[in-house]
């Protein structure tokens, strides 16, 4: 069972005609399996784009989901479906999935250990997670790929475009991609309001065009932690976040350079897979 706050309402004496009292809203807990084909429907509209976020992050290292999915793609997700008194159903946390991309599947199961904290494995119990975000932002769409030659939509010159851009609302926050300090945080010419992490061993990563930086040169930023916000600033022509990787200083095809690093964690031990 699960509870939530409300407030409710009801006429009485107070100055306003209405007196608010606070009660607690019991959720009972089920579990369901929702299975469909992409572009199919099922849930309600605010559902499936949760849902579609939810299974964006579990597969974030596995799949890329601006350019790998199709329409015929499958998937199949056990989560927990939550219901109230009055019948109101939402559906909580995925517990395991699986997803065919392209025909190769990928298969997913949250395991929360003895300290209360969870994640998700593979059927062989290795971590999904890797030490880098492959897009350290919720993004509409990707505007820009790396590219060696790229007409420059302001300069009106073919140069290159030494990252990705990944088109956002503007506000929408910029996650490190990894452990590290920061080692700028400043305006840069073109740049506009840019942000550098150092990971260590010459791995820097870059984040351009913010509307806000969130954080002080010298900081110690986590993974996902916040460090700007999506903005216009510089030479840009809408807001975006403009994403790069250096190693050494030569920039590197970040989706490509950041797949390959290794997993965070530790498969799981034989005994705590057959669990």
């Amino acid at each position: 069972m699960n509870a939530k706050p409300t407030i409710a309402q009801r006429r009485g004496e107070g100055a306003s005609g209405f007196i608010a009292t606070r009660a607690r809203q019991v959720l009972s807990e089920a579990v369901d399996l929702l299975e469909r084909v992409v572009d199919d429907t099922l849930l309600a509209p605010e559902d499936r784009v949760r849902l579609a976020w939810d299974l964006a992050d579990i597969f974030a290292w596995q799949v890329d989901f601006s350019r790998d999915i199709r329409s015929g793609d499958s998937f199949r997700v056990v989560a927990e479906r939550l219901v109230s008194e009055d019948g109101e159903v939402r559906f909580g946390r995925v517990l395991a999935g699986d997803m065919v991309i392209g025909g190769l599947g990928y298969t997913a199961y949250r395991w929360t250990s003895a300290d209360g904290s969870s994640g998700f494995y593979d059927a062989e119990g290795r971590s999904l997670r890797r030490a880098f975000l492959l897009a350290p932002v919720q993004f509409r769409r990707i505007s820009s790929r790396m590219s060696s030659g790229r007409l420059h939509p302001i300069l009106g010159i073919v140069r290159k475009h030494e990252g990705i851009d990944f088109a956002a609302d503007a506000g929408t926050p910029v996650m490190a991609a990894g452990d590290g300090v920061v080692a700028r945080r400043e305006w840069s010419g073109g740049y506009g309001n840019l942000v550098e992490v150092d990971h260590g061993s010459g791995l820097i990563t870059r984040y351009a065009h913010a509307s806000k930086i969130l954080v002080k040169q010298g900081d110690l930023v986590k993974r996902g932690q916040p460090v700007a916000q999506v903005g216009n600033s510089g030479r840009s022509t809408g807001p975006h976040l403009h994403f790069e990787v250096l190693v050494d200083g030569v920039p590197q095809n970040p989706t490509r350079f950041l797949a390959g690093r290794a997993n965070e964690a530790k498969a799981l031990a034989g005994a705590t897979r057959r669990r």
